[in-house]
């Protein structure tokens, strides 16, 4: 019986490792808020925030993009503020967590962006916003190492017409909140898992041309 050669036992594993590596890109790429693709353009996307469960609700910062303006987050609950207001964008960092407050299972949920530099306030729901436009973007968000799975919530900090003009990235207040449920008119798709599938199955057509060449070649 022939045997392999350890050159081509070593060469096997190697091409196993790289179908495995690519495998784990693509679901940790899945893992990742999906980011707001038509930056320059309002979101037409409209969201409605529910608490899950009765309990306390937490945010935890995500991150600012490149904004200059200086932006702290607040909530009301049917309404009502509940007076915790922070994750100020400039001074935050990945992870830092703020509880906005207490709510009971069902309670209508509204995040509301105070700008500091502008005076401005801005609310999850477009039609309460001066300018008649959509502030936030938001989309699914899987556990990582600073912050648990939630939904991942963007606001631009920018008014439609203002100084400067609104640019529409939705990255100027980033977080992620626990014990929420978001639904919109438009969903975003998460990444589909046959991506992930035609990564590996790519990965696993390289080790056996690999292999299939190397048999050739003895």
């Amino acid at each position: 019986m022939k045997m392999n050669s350890p050159k081509k036992i070593s060469i096997f594993l190697k091409a196993c490792s790289a179908g495995v590596a690519l495998t784990s890109m693509a679901f940790s790429v899945s893992a990742a808020p999906t980011p707001y693709a038509n930056t320059g353009t309002e979101n037409l996307s409209e969201y409605t925030f529910t608490a899950a469960t009765t309990g306390d609700i937490i945010a935890y910062f995500f991150g600012k993009g490149g904004a200059i303006f200086e932006n702290t987050l607040g909530m009301t609950v049917n309404g009502v503020a509940t007076g915790s207001v922070g994750l100020n964008n400039q001074s935050s960092s990945e992870g830092d967590a703020l509880n906005l407050g207490f709510a009971n299972a069902g309670d209508t949920i509204v995040f509301t962006l105070n700008v500091a530099d502008t005076g401005n306030i801005w609310s999850s729901t477009k039609s309460s916003n001066f300018d008649g436009v959509n502030h936030v973007y938001s989309s699914a968000f899987s556990a990582e190492e600073l912050i648990p799975a939630g939904v991942y919530v963007a606001f631009e900090d920018l008014a439609l017409f203002g100084t400067p003009n609104s640019d529409f990235n939705y990255t100027d207040e980033q977080f992620v909140v626990t014990n929420v449920t978001g639904t919109t008119d438009n969903p975003t798709p998460a990444v589909p898992l046959p991506t992930a599938a035609w990564l590996f199955g790519s990965g696993l057509l390289g080790m056996a041309g690999v292999t299939r060449g190397r048999s050739k070649a003895a």
